[in-house]
């Protein structure tokens, strides 16, 4: 009798502590595994992230005529506008907002090679190239 008195009175309290509510709600959230996404020199070079989040739009902001950044709800598409002729990375720091958070992302593209006339001489022998010689 002990035993079922103290189960009622356990049970009781579990039910009268618990409250329901009309409402649940689901707090916006902006899930992104990568703040730096790296483009290949060539133009045309992208990239594709998969996104999660429960806001209604995402937008991009961001400076650089270079890249060109599309953005939604499932996923961010990079994209590298021209092929990068500088000679050195290039960076460009992109923005994501979703609702109230926002996360930067560092986008790099990579550089093309450049073949200076150095370079060039570098593997000649007086301007000729060493197998001229052999080939006649």
């Amino acid at each position: 009798m002990k035993r079922l008195t103290l189960i009622s009175l356990i049970l009781g309290m579990v039910l009268t502590s618990c409250k329901e509510y009309g409402e649940v709600r689901i707090m916006p959230e902006f899930n992104n595994s990568g703040t730096e996404v790296e483009l290949y020199k060539n133009e045309g070079s992208s990239k594709t992230v998969v996104i999660s989040t429960t806001a209604n739009e995402v937008t991009a902001d961001y400076n650089a005529s270079w890249l060109s950044v599309d953005a939604n709800k499932q996923r961010i598409i990079y994209t590298a506008l021209t092929t990068n002729e500088t000679g050195e990375v290039r960076s460009a720091t992109v923005k994501l907002n979703a609702g109230e958070f926002s996360m930067e992302v560092t986008v790099n593209q990579l550089a093309k090679r450049r073949v200076g006339s150095e370079d060039i001489k570098s593997r000649t022998i007086n301007g000729r190239w060493p197998w001229n010689d052999i080939l006649g």
